[in-house]
């Protein structure tokens, strides 16, 4: 969502993007576990979401109050998505800070900032996740690590620091990320987490 001119909006036809968006994000979260769904069946549902993001981009920052406005009202992981996208796209931290504040307080509704960082192209993020892998937040630098392992980026020399990182959530995304980015160099460490006192951290080193 970039900053633009107020257009003149039809807000049902808008808020009917922002609802679309939201169930249909969530069909889409569910059927990457169905059998019976294939890639071309997620490229036509990943279709859908999108022309529906775009209905809320066009509708520029009244779109993204209506996507807020949803959120408000019913607070769950689909409509977190789409406001969601639109904040991260936007770059702005003052969109942003208040969707990871819910993201972290509700772990039901967190999927759909999970899902949102994954969708926009991995360059619209570079600022939003530098910031949050340097954050002293632990929930943020897992929310980095998240991005990261949406895209498929190596950390380079900078893996070791979460590797080791005293939060649990942190190490076992930062394995998991290990393994996703084919960092064979990092096995040591990796057999040596199979120690690590978290269950969730082990699970990641072995994965």
């Amino acid at each position: 969502m970039q900053p633009a001119t107020r257009r003149t909006i039809i807000p049902h036809i808008v808020e009917q993007h922002a609802e679309e968006a939201a169930f249909l994000w969530l069909l889409r979260a569910a059927a990457t576990d169905e059998p019976h769904y294939d890639r071309q069946d997620l490229a036509r549902l990943d279709q859908r979401v999108e022309a529906h993001l775009d209905g809320l981009r066009i509708a520029g920052p009244d779109g993204f109050e209506i996507a807020l406005a949803q959120l408000a009202a019913n607070p769950q992981a689909g409509e977190l998505f789409a406001a969601g996208v639109l904040a991260l796209e936007s770059s702005e931290p003052t969109l942003i800070e208040p969707l990871v504040e819910l993201a972290e307080s509700d772990p039901e509704a967190l999927p759909g900032l999970l899902g949102a960082i994954g969708w926009p192209q991995a360059n619209r993020l570079r600022g939003v996740v530098k910031s949050w892998l340097e954050s002293p937040h632990a929930f943020e630098r897992y929310l980095g690590l998240n991005a990261c392992s949406w895209h498929r980026a190596d950390l380079g020399q900078k893996f070791t620091t979460y590797l080791n990182d005293p939060d649990p959530l942190i190490r076992g995304e930062a394995h998991k990320l290990a393994g996703e980015v084919g960092r064979a160099d990092l096995r040591p460490t990796l057999e040596r987490a199979l120690d690590d006192a978290d269950e969730d951290a082990r699970f990641w080193a072995a994965w």
